[in-house]
This record gives structure tokens, sequence and C-alpha cells, in this order.
């Protein structure tokens, strides 16, 4: 059973701050150097400053000056910028946006924050689709036991078909606590829902319902190495806030929810290998061919028809090339049970079905017979990952790489199989959009918090 359950959350008091949208800021982890800059610029009261604080993004953990965060949180505590609720309640977030090319359709999403007890992943009702790296969690966990503070909230999903919760919800909801529109045209809003029946009827419903993580697996790693830290400490605290972590969950059912691609890009190929491509490719692919016009109008518009052909086989395994000619190809896997016999046989039965997966085992690592440098994340080796497909095809002719792999978005209903079976999806297989803002509701996790207390 998923034990869930309303906090006092720590929030901006906006008769002090005047206007929320200068405190939040993106997690923590999409945030490049440049916009840590323009976030701290622009206000000196942005959680960027708590979150990532003075040191450049990708400061190692042992050169970062954690303390420093958690003397600023002190501060605007003092100064009365930061206030708890007078009550637990669970917290209504809302995100109106326009989903991505090729449809642009508008899009709202909504969900419930409330503190989620942890548990071993995988192990009871909470599951993870991705894998970890050590260096981000050493990270966190650094900022934790500074601060003994969550600035952020988990991203889990579930699954009611009922809709129960949205219902109990609703009627409860009244006026939002805040609402704007962010630089990127997406709609921000919060409510506040500390009706006690509401409450109870939403712990009840999702007290039967399986929780998996979309976003945050380094976040909630590290909250569970925390716990069991704040356990041995603190064994006789009751309610123990270490024990729960806040969480953003959003209803799979309501179909609000958005997985953006993460392109591949490739440098440092042999000539041969990009002259050889299409041959090699065509013994397992169906070809399209899409002109590539060179102006910059008339390449975007070739984006999005390659795009629009993707999306029409997309229950096929369709990627989108571009390798600098007068033309992009959309390629349909026409031979799996050879592309994966030949090159993917080492796959699960689950990841053979995912067009991430045959997209590195298939093409990346079969066609192009490329060795596949995995030093990606610091964008050094040979593949790296981009999410516009616009600046795909602007990289390729700029020359900063020399392909760029196109696949259309992982489905939420794959992210649920690869979950429920104990597998994890490969890196950057899913990038859940937009992503919550950090900085909305703060949890206190010192053995004298008030978040768990009425």
């Amino acid at each position: 059973m998923a034990l869930v359950r309303p906090f006092r959350g720590l929030r901006y008091y906006l008769d002090r701050l005047g206007a929320i949208d200068s405190a939040l800021a993106p997690p923590y982890d999409v945030i490049s150097e440049d916009e840590r800059q323009r976030l701290i610029a622009g206000s000196t009261h942005n959680i960027v400053r708590l979150t990532l604080g003075d040191q450049p993004v990708g400061t190692p953990p042992d050169e970062r000056d954690y303390g420093a965060a958690a003397c600023l949180l002190a501060d605007w505590e003092a100064q009365g910028l930061l206030r708890y609720d007078d009550r637990p309640a669970a917290y209504v977030y809302e995100q109106t946006y326009q989903g991505p090319p090729p449809h642009n359709e508008l899009i709202r999403r909504r969900g419930l924050i409330l503190a989620v007890r942890l548990e071993p992943l995988g192990e009871g009702t909470i599951f993870p689709h991705e894998g970890t790296l050590a260096e981000p969690k050493e990270d966190r966990l650094r900022l934790f036991r500074a601060t003994e503070f969550s600035f952020s909230q988990i991203f889990g999903l579930y699954n009611d078909p009922s809709k129960r919760i949205e219902q109990s919800v609703r009627a409860a909801m009244g006026e939002p606590l805040w609402r704007f529109e962010d630089e990127h045209g997406i709609g921000q809003a919060l409510w506040r829902v500390d009706d006690p029946a509401a409450l109870a009827d939403v712990q009840a419903a999702l007290a039967d319902l399986p929780i998996v993580i979309a976003d945050g697996h380094h976040r909630y790693e590290t909250s569970m190495a925390y716990r069991n830290l704040l356990r041995e400490r603190h064994p006789n605290v009751d309610p123990a806030p270490w024990d729960y972590l806040p969480m953003f969950l959003c209803n799979v059912a309501d179909k609000t929810l958005t997985i953006v691609p993460a392109h591949r890009m490739l440098r440092r190929l042999p000539a041969e290998l990009l002259d050889d491509f299409e041959v090699r490719a065509g013994e397992l692919f169906d070809i399209d061919h899409v002109a590539v016009p060179s102006d910059p109008a008339g390449r975007r518009a070739a984006v999005d028809e390659l795009l629009e052909l993707m999306a029409q086989h997309n229950d096929g395994h369709t990627f989108g090339a571009f390798w600098g000619r007068s033309y992009a190809v959309a390629l349909r896997l026409r031979e799996k049970s050879e592309a994966i016999e030949r090159y993917a046989s080492s796959l699960s039965p689950i990841q053979s079905s995912l067009d991430v997966a045959l997209l590195h085992a298939v093409l990346i690592r079969g066609v192009l017979g490329e060795m596949e440098d995995l030093a990606k994340m610091s964008g050094r080796g040979n593949v790296y990952f981009e999410r516009d497909p616009y600046k795909c095809f602007d990289d390729v002719i700029d020359g900063s790489a020399q392909m760029a792999l196109l696949c259309n978005p992982t489905r939420v209903e794959d992210v649920l199989r690869i979950a429920e079976a104990g597998e994890r999806m490969p890196q950057k297989g899913t990038y859940f959009w937009p992503k919550p803002l950090d900085g909305m509701v703060l949890y206190n996790m010192r053995p004298d918090s008030p978040s768990l207390t009425d």
C-alpha cells in the first residue's frame, strides 16, 4: 500500500515576496549555467540560490558550499519570506502548455503534491523506470544534510481510470494560491486543499495504487539514504518527517502526460559510414525521403514533414535520419526479427519493443557499427542528446554533429510496463515535459519539523 499524507508546506509569503514567478525555477538538474546566472540575476529570492547556489553548474560536490544554502534558507525564514501553512494540506498543481510538434495541441496537466512514505524502490508500491548515477546522489545528499529540507517534488504516476481522486479534490479547491504564465508560455497554478473529508478520500484511493517515478530517481534514492541516516540519529521521533518525501502525483488515465524524445546526435563518424548508411539501413528498413531546402524556413518545414511521417508509424519503429545531404530519411523497420537476431539479441522482450532501445542497438551499434561512447552526459562523447528537432538539423548543418537520428517519444504505457517488469529504460529514454517547478512547496525534514503535525 502506498502511504500518503497531507503536510504543512513552507511556502513563499506573497505579501513579502511580490511576484511568485520570480522565485520559482526548473529542477536543478535541467538548468544550464546560463540559466542559473539569469535566474539569480532576476531575483534575490529565487529558489535556485538554494538548489544550486553560487557555484557554476557542474561543480563537483566536494567543491560546493552547501552551508551557504543553509544560511540563506535560515535568513529567509527569519525574514518571514517563507511561512508554514496552518494545517496539513494537499497541493493541486496545474500546468497548461502547448504540446510538441507535430501536433502542438493545448494540454492541461493537473496533479497532487502529497507526502509519500519512502520505501525501497521496486519492493513495495513505488517503482523506478530509470537507473541512477553516483555523483548526483552525493550532491543532493550533501544538500539535504546541510539544509534538512527538500525544495522540490518527485514526479510520480498512478493509474486510476475512475478518477476518484480528481473528483474528491475538485469541490474543495477554491481559488488558486497563485497563477501566472511563465516565459515559455506555460500556465502555472497552485491550490491548497485542506478539507479533511477530501484528504481522507485521496489517502484511501492512493493506498490501493502503485506509483511509478516519472522524474526524480536520483532525489528519491538520495532521500532513502538520508532517511536511513536520520533513523540512526533520531530513532524515537514519531512521526518522522524524513520517512516521507513530497511527490507530485499525476493520473495516467487523464492522458495529459507528455514525453519529449531525446534525439541522438552523432559525431566523429568515419566518412565511409556516412556514405554507406542508406544502403546498409535499406537491408532492414523501408526508406522515405524528405527534401531538405537550404534556407532556414524550408529546413524547419522539412523537419515538420519528417516528424509527421514518423508519427504516422509510431507503432512500427520508425526513425528519422539527417546527415547533411539535400534530404532526410524516415526509416521504418521492416525486418524486426532479423534486426533483433542480428544486432539486438541481448535485449529483453520488453526492451526490444522500445524505439529508443532499438535505435541504439540496431542503428547506432548495428548499421553504423559505432562503438557508442556513453560519456555523453558531459557532452564529450561520440553520442549526445538534443530534444529540439530543429536544432538537430542545425547542428548537422553547422558541423556540431555529423548525423541526427530522430525518434518518436516513448509512450507512457511503455514506461509503466518497464517499471512493473522491474527493468530500466535506456539512458535518456524518457523526458517528461514540462518539468514541475522547484520552490512551490518546501518540505522540512528536521527533527522538530512541523511538516507532519496538525
